[in-house]
């Protein structure tokens, strides 16, 4: 077995385990599984900038509530005020309903105010049960979901373990510097090592220059490149 025998061999087990592994990746259960988990981490944020909301809320709520507390009591000062006006003049007068005008508009916006953010926060609450109730339903599936790829996991355990010494073993037989090189090229191609088939590239189909054809068939063990992509070049004779 020649450099590129063993290397192509090599590729054979790795790829073998790649497989496995990208079915297990991709399985239906692992994909909805994450869908899973970002919904709820999503709702975790969001559940922190709800409580962020709620407490400013509050807050500008009883902020209003002194506020109303006050114009009321203004309120009704002014109203006893105004409609006790016996003998004043008609500069006092008009000063008095101005004031009373202007109390009775403040304590009229307060109360819509405070009657809007008193809605909030009942829809706050609403929102509440509502966001309780959908991650505690997301929560469960998650656990099922994570059960069913665990499943899924050991199922597939102890035949990704074989494969896995498989590699280890045909590892050794690689020369050094030739599976450095392979794995320098199969974090971007999946397949470093390509069969040349019909004179062209079995990585990227490109059709190889004459002189690269020539010194691959007449030496079996020289390691070329494709000029294209940089896949290591096989001819099987």
């Amino acid at each position: 077995m020649n450099k590129l025998e063993a290397l192509l061999a090599y590729q054979e087990a790795d790829m073998k385990l790649l497989d496995y592994e990208n079915k297990l990746k991709n399985s239906p259960a692992r994909q909805k599984l994450l869908q899973v988990k970002n919904y709820l981490l999503e709702q975790q944020d969001k559940w922190k900038q709800f409580e962020t909301e709620t407490l400013e809320r509050q807050g500008k709520y009883e902020q209003l509530k002194q506020y109303y507390d006050q114009a009321l009591s203004d309120y009704k000062l002014a109203e006893e005020k105004y409609l006790g006006i016996t003998s004043e003049s008609k500069e006092d007068i008009d000063a008095i309903k101005k004031q009373y005008e202007n109390v009775q508009n403040t304590l009229a916006k307060l109360r819509r105010e405070l009657v809007k953010i008193i809605k909030d926060m009942g829809d706050s609450e609403q929102m509440v049960v509502k966001m309780h109730n959908s991650v505690n339903s997301a929560k469960q599936e998650f656990t099922e979901l994570k059960e069913e790829h665990q499943k899924e996991l050991d199922a597939s355990k102890d035949e990704i373990e074989k494969t896995k010494k498989k590699v280890l073993s045909a590892g050794k037989k690689v020369d050094k510097e030739l599976l450095e090189l392979y794995n320098k090229l199969r974090q971007n191609k999946p397949n470093p090592v390509a069969l040349v088939v019909d004179d062209k590239c079995g990585g990227c189909n490109m059709e190889l220059p004459y002189l690269t054809r020539s010194k691959i068939k007449e030496n079996s063990d020289i390691i070329i490149e494709c000029e294209n992509c940089g896949r290591i070049l096989y001819y099987k004779n």
